[in-house]
């Protein structure tokens, strides 16, 4: 009687071990780009078309790596004292938090980690009334799930019919698209500089990059994280760099920026005309600018005083203002004006009064009746949720999840596109996106505007990490 009690014991005993270890056990999940398998076509595709959708990989690196509490304490240098700096115990909250350049935490659960993954991308609609004009870039995603298994990949995953584009269309595409994933040699192997994922790593209070310079803001307008990565969206930033506060989180990193503009015009013979369609405080704008085979860059913005602002920076960064056009439009209202990238010759102005050049650094700031006659190629970051993006998983963000709203009307990314596609054509076109979308999806919402592929999806690894996704299509 007493060994078969004891034998129960046991047996209850190891249950609750195996137990523990399920609790325990975590499986790292990773982003669709990250891990999305090659595919192949099928081999009858009498009743569709093929469009391949590349993964590429490009490892940039800055001069603006953040000092660690530990490295300071090394070189002996002085951390603000709690007793002369308000911040102080704010700032030491939030050192434990993740930073801008979004290095590891340690593991825990994460709010994301109660979303189920769905077999097909979620359309739902995210919220960026908050933040209109921009996403957040810089916000971290969970990396691990408990009990749970990544979601699983379609090899090839045709149209089922349901449209994502307008809220009210069922109409069947035409053409069945099939989603072709092929995975480059940049995007295989593993990262050749990940010094910045270091689980130990732990910030300076108070938004101290290691130069001394603490945060003059409060958190709430300025977070510490963002402060302490300043030059890192700009290397010229203390020379006068205007931010607003959604510009702190959505602002691309100056290295990608300069990246992307080198991508795109490098191999032009002739000088182009970029449309950047939601222009923000310039980072990107600022970046084709500079380029010597850039003529001149098409910045659009419904916020002026974010335009203000980018002619401002332009400004810092000696950009001559014949190379930049700063029009304050919603989007919609100047894709209507043109028609295979080209202007209308009856388009109808909704001209503000453009600025005297005392009153904007030199620049043009006023409404459509400064666009030019012609577009060659358009580069689109539009919102992506503010700080919310990352509440569809790791692997399910699609171009419905961008909710935009002008004039009074609704619409999602995957209406943009097929606008966009309306107003220039096949022209080349960049999307700036963020690490979690879904790339199969992502393939049938340009067939369905008429794109051709192929569709080049690129990582773009900072220090180390993945930041963000560019796409391009129509650049051969």
């Amino acid at each position: 009687m007493a060994r078969s009690k004891q034998s129960a014991k046991r047996r209850k005993g190891g249950n609750n071990r195996e137990s523990k270890g399920k609790k325990r056990r975590k499986i790292e999940r990773k982003f669709w780009i990250q891990d999305c398998p090659d595919t192949q076509p099928p081999e009858d595709i009498s009743d569709g078309v093929v469009f391949d959708v590349m993964i590429t990989r490009v490892e940039l690196s800055d001069d603006y790596k953040q000092v660690s509490q530990a490295s300071k304490a090394m070189e002996s240098l002085n951390v603000p004292d709690e007793s002369t700096d308000s911040k102080t115990e704010v700032a030491s909250e939030g050192a434990n938090q993740q930073n801008f350049i979004e290095l590891p935490k340690p593991e825990k659960e994460d709010s994301n980690n109660d979303l189920p993954e769905q077999k097909e991308p979620s359309s739902t609609l995210i919220d960026s009334t908050s933040a209109q004009n921009s996403g957040s870039h810089h916000d971290d995603l969970s990396d691990t799930i408990v009990d749970g298994e990544a979601a699983k990949d379609t090899s090839i995953e045709p149209a089922n019919g349901s449209s994502q584009d307008d809220p009210g269309e069922k109409t069947k595409p035409a053409v069945r698209p099939y989603i072709v994933i092929k995975r480059t040699a940049s995007a295989k192997g593993r990262l050749r500089n990940s010094y910045e994922n270091e689980d130990d790593f732990k910030p300076l209070p108070n938004g101290d990059c290691g130069d001394g310079t603490t945060n003059p803001y409060s958190n709430e307008e300025v977070p510490d994280k963002f402060w302490s990565q300043r030059r890192r969206l700009f290397s010229r930033f203390d020379s006068g760099i205007q931010l607003d506060k959604e510009s702190w989180y959505s602002v691309t990193p100056e290295a990608i920026a300069n990246h992307i503009a080198a991508h795109m015009v490098s191999n032009n013979q002739n000088k182009v005309t970029i449309l950047d369609m939601f222009c923000g405080c310039g980072g990107n704008a600022i970046a084709f600018a500079r380029r010597d085979e850039v003529k001149c860059v098409v910045c659009i913005d419904s916020d002026l005083e974010k335009l203000r602002k980018a002619a401002h920076n332009a400004k810092i960064y000696d950009v001559a203002p014949e190379k930049m056009i700063f029009i304050h439009s919603g989007i919609g209202n100047v894709l209507k004006h043109f028609n295979d990238g080209k202007l209308q010759k009856d388009h109808d102005s909704n001209a503000n009064t453009i600025c005297l050049e005392k009153e904007c650094n030199g620049y043009k700031i006023g409404g459509t009746s400064l666009l030019p006659e012609s577009i060659d190629m358009t580069f689109m970051s539009p919102p992506w949720g503010g700080v919310n993006y990352g509440k569809v998983g790791k692997r399910n963000y699609n171009l419905g999840c961008i909710a935009l709203k002008e004039d009074g009307i609704d619409y999602n990314g995957n209406v943009l596109l097929k606008q966009t596609s309306k107003a220039l054509g096949p022209r080349p076109l960049a999307l700036f996106l963020p690490r979690n979308i879904n790339g199969q999806s992502l393939g049938q919402s340009m067939v369905r505007c008429g794109y051709q592929g192929p569709l080049v999806m690129e990582q773009n690894i900072l220090n180390g990490k993945l930041k963000t996704i560019t796409t391009y299509v129509g650049f051969g």
